[in-house]
Order: structure tokens, then sequence, then C-alpha cells
């Protein structure tokens, strides 16, 4: 069973952020709270907490400011994995065989980090959702997030538009 706590990981990378482009004294001032949030805590609760959390920063930083410290917050493919695979197709010329080793790379993420049942990563290959993405036939590769980590389940398991864009 994985312990991967999404909200965790996300206040930790706003706190780094904030300290990168601020300090330390205004993340810990702005993230005042946040150590009560986990991915069990309410959507409500959340949206509430970050809401008060964003008009704090709003006070001590520019918007330009603020907008680099949450497009730095988004969830981003690691650099470091992004240069293996570019070597792997710089040594291979195979496109194919890199999107394959990151399907597998991803695989290994749903079943040992989300630990998802079967049932979830079929939907979500169906979908075509993952890092890997999926080959168009002009050779365009089209990556799908998949919803917040601690909402896979929900999403696929409703059927109301509304509430999946909400998850």
């Amino acid at each position: 069973m994985s312990d991967f706590d999404f909200e965790q990981y996300w206040q930790t990378k706003l706190a780094k952020n904030i300290e990168a482009k601020v300090s330390k004294e205004i993340a810990k001032e702005v993230l005042e709270g946040s150590d009560v949030l986990s991915d069990k805590t309410s959507k409500e609760e959340i949206l509430e907490w970050s809401n008060k959390a964003l008009e704090k920063l709003e006070k001590v930083v520019s918007q330009d400011d603020l907008q680099e410290i949450m497009v730095n917050c988004a969830c981003h493919y690691p650099k470091a994995d992004l240069q293996v695979y570019k070597e792997m197709l710089e040594d291979t010329s195979s496109i194919d065989l890199v999107i394959s080793e990151m399907a597998k790379k991803f695989e290994l993420f749903l079943t040992e980090v989300l630990n998802l049942d079967e049932k979830y990563i079929k939907l979500i290959h169906e979908q075509k959702m993952g890092f890997a993405g999926e080959r168009t036939e002009n050779n365009t590769i089209i990556a799908t997030k998949i919803p917040k980590s601690a909402y896979v389940k929900d999403y696929f398991d409703s059927d109301d538009p509304n509430e999946r864009r909400a998850l």
C-alpha cells in the first residue's frame, strides 16, 4: 500500500517555490495550517485554505512572482527523466521505444505509487492518459494528464461531467 499523499507533496512543492522566490519566513507564514491537509481533507477545506494562502502570498509578491511560483508548482515531468529518454532516442532513433519505456514507467507509478486497481488502470489506458502520451497518425504525441491522484477513482466512478471537471 502506497502512502503517497498528493496534497502534502504539493504543499512541499509550494513551500520550496516560495522559499526560492521570497524567503523561508514568508513560506512558513503562507503555509500556516497546511500541515493538517492531506488527500483525505475535503475539497472544500483545501479550496478554502488555498484561497487564504494565495491572499497572503499576493500581499507580499508581485503578480509576476506569484505567477512564477504557481507555474513552478504545476506537475511537470522531471527534466532528469526526460534527459534519459532524450538519450534513448538519440541512441536508438526509435520514438516507439521511448514511448514504450515511458508507458512502463507510468504503469509502475499507477500500480506502486497510486496503488490503483486494474479497473482504473484500464480506464486510464482507454482514455489514453499518462505521460507517455498517444502517438497520432501525423506523429504528434498527445499526453493527457490523469486527474489529481487522490481523485482518480472518483473521476472514473462519476458520470457527471461537471463533477469530473471539479476533480
